[in-house]
């Protein structure tokens, strides 16, 4: 039997992110991610081992790039640890 984790990409499913399947599906493509839901789903899934939880990534990432170009804008460093991440 394969593992939920080793599941191949094609297999997931696509959820809006504003919908409460986002909250609770750990194995999902989020549609439609905005800063504002990525901050809301990242309190649902940040305890989740980045590995198990595809929500996890994806909710970092946008973050992340969210912050990397207010940053950029700026011209100051990036910091990319999780807590300069969520201020």
């Amino acid at each position: 039997m394969t593992a939920e984790r080793d599941r191949k990409p094609i297999d997931r499913t696509s959820v809006h992110a504003d919908g409460p399947l986002a909250e609770v599906m750990c194995y999902a493509y989020l549609l439609e991610l905005t800063d504002t839901r990525a901050r809301q789903l990242w309190e649902s899934h940040r305890m989740h081992l980045p590995d198990d939880c595809w929500v996890h990534l994806q909710v970092a990432m946008k973050l992340q790039c969210r912050d990397r170009r207010s940053v950029r804008r700026a011209g100051s460093a990036v910091s990319l640890w999780e807590g300069d991440l969520l201020g």
